[in-house]
C-alpha cells in the first residue's frame, strides 16, 4: 500500500477530523516539517477539518517541489525560491 493510501485512510475520515485529540496527534508530529502562515492556528485548522469533510483519498496529491534555496522578500518575509 502506498504512503498516500495509508496517510489518506488515517487522516481523511470523520473519526480523525472531528476528534480534537486525534487531529492534534496527527498534526503534532508533522508540524516541525511544515511551514505555514502565522494565521493558521488550532482554531482555524479545526474549522478547515469540518470544511474538507467531503475530500477523499483520491482527491489528494502529494509532490516535492524543487527549490533554489531561501531568500528574504522585500517586505522582510522568508521565502523559498522555486528551483
Amino acid at each position: 500500500m502506498s504512503y498516500k493510501a495509508v496517510l489518506g485512510k488515517k487522516t481523511l475520515n470523520a473519526e480523525t477530523l472531528i476528534n480534537a485529540g486525534k487531529l492534534s496527534g496527527l498534526i503534532g508530529p508533522v508540524a516541525p516539517f511544515v511551514a505555514v502562515d502565522g494565521g493558521l492556528n488550532a482554531a482555524y485548522a479545526a474549522g478547515l477539518s469540518v470544511e474538507i469533510g467531503d475530500v477523499r483519498v483520491g482527491d489528494v496529491s502529494f509532490f516535492t517541489l524543487p527549490t533554489a534555496g531561501t531568500r528574504t522578500a522585500p517586505d522582510g518575509q522568508s521565502i523559498v525560491v522555486i528551483g
